[in-house]
């Protein structure tokens, strides 16, 4: 389950190299956060490593026509490498079951300017000015027990099955 996450709405720029998964929904979905904000909003899914060897998995939500943002965590707060999987499943079923279909942005493939720059345009970041390029060494090992690539359609039709099959 995802809880209002305690901290600021927004993830601090500092952030960005510990960034393991961006997902970013590729439509729009009516959403309702109490009696406060209704209206139309873009998801975000997105893994960082918070502290060495503890990552937090949190969703997003931005309201875009009254600039309203949303963040949410895993109950869990953070957890180790082994569980980031599951807690991307849950977050994916959660906004998923809200009708948004989302996409993988794989920033672990884009050069350091390009990631930055779509980084920049993201609304998940405090002061997104101030994020400069940075360049980080990761080897795909150590992405490989990290990385889900939920756009690969193989993927997909076994997630699809096993959400139908637990119907």
């Amino acid at each position: 389950m995802f809880v209002i996450s305690g901290q600021s709405g927004l993830l601090s720029a500092e952030k960005i190299n510990s960034l393991v998964t961006v997902l970013q929904s590729v439509n729009q979905e009516e959403v309702s956060f109490g009696n406060r904000v209704q209206g139309r909003a873009k998801a975000y899914i997105y893994t960082y490593e918070d502290v060495p060897e503890s990552y937090s998995v949190e969703v997003f939500f931005h309201v875009d026509d009254q600039d309203k943002k949303f963040r949410l965590r895993h109950e869990k707060g953070t957890v180790q490498r082994f569980r980031v999987k599951t807690i991307e499943e849950k977050a994916l079923e959660f906004v998923e079951s809200m009708g948004f279909m989302m996409d993988n942005l794989q920033i672990h493939n884009l050069p350091g300017q390009q990631k930055n720059e779509m980084l920049r345009a993201l609304p998940i970041f405090e002061n997104a000015q101030t994020i400069k390029e940075q360049k980080v060494s990761i080897s795909k090992d150590d992405l490989s027990s990290l990385e889900y690539d939920l756009v690969d359609s193989n993927e997909m039709k076994r997630y699809a099955a096993k959400l139908l099959s637990s119907l």
